[in-house]
């Protein structure tokens, strides 16, 4: 059994940080016109999906969810990842899940509703699924650490 956690910076360091200032932050900003946070989690949720899943670049996914939610405006922050990074971090928290069998994830959201949420989600359907993505983040992991 995996287990996997979010918890707030403001309350620990000792996790693996997925806040805006790493790739695996949240390029949707929650602001008044822009989106309530339910939205701007669910916005997360589909760029996870298109970054890891269906292989498009970071920008491009956030280009098609702001043009699919012209209606709300959906603000972004000025610059996304690279795919090879956004993917390198996800492989870093497999292979955190796959040594330890646990991991905590840190933003400022927590505990209210977070795009770390979508990620724990994302691992534990890898996990629970027996998705091979699962083994190959790892095996992406140790390729760019040399293990």
């Amino acid at each position: 059994m995996v287990e996997i956690k979010v918890a707030n910076l403001r309350d620990t360091k000792d996790g693996i940080r997925c806040d805006r200032q790493t790739p695996l932050g949240n390029p949707f900003i929650m602001i008044a016109h822009a989106g309530k946070r339910e939205e701007v989690v669910a916005d997360y949720r589909l760029y996870l999906n298109h970054v890891a899943n269906l292989g498009m670049h970071p920008i491009e996914s956030v280009r098609n969810i702001k043009a699919m939610r012209a209606e709300r405006r959906a603000m972004v922050i000025g610059t996304t990842p690279t795919r090879d990074a956004f993917l390198a971090e996800l492989a870093r928290i497999a292979f955190h899940l796959d040594r330890d069998k646990k991991a905590t994830l840190l933003c400022w959201c927590a505990p209210e509703a977070c795009h770390c949420d979508a990620l724990a989600d994302y691992f534990s359907w890898l996990i629970c699924s027996g998705s091979s993505d699962f083994e190959d983040l790892v095996n992406r992991y140790k390729q760019i650490h040399a293990l």
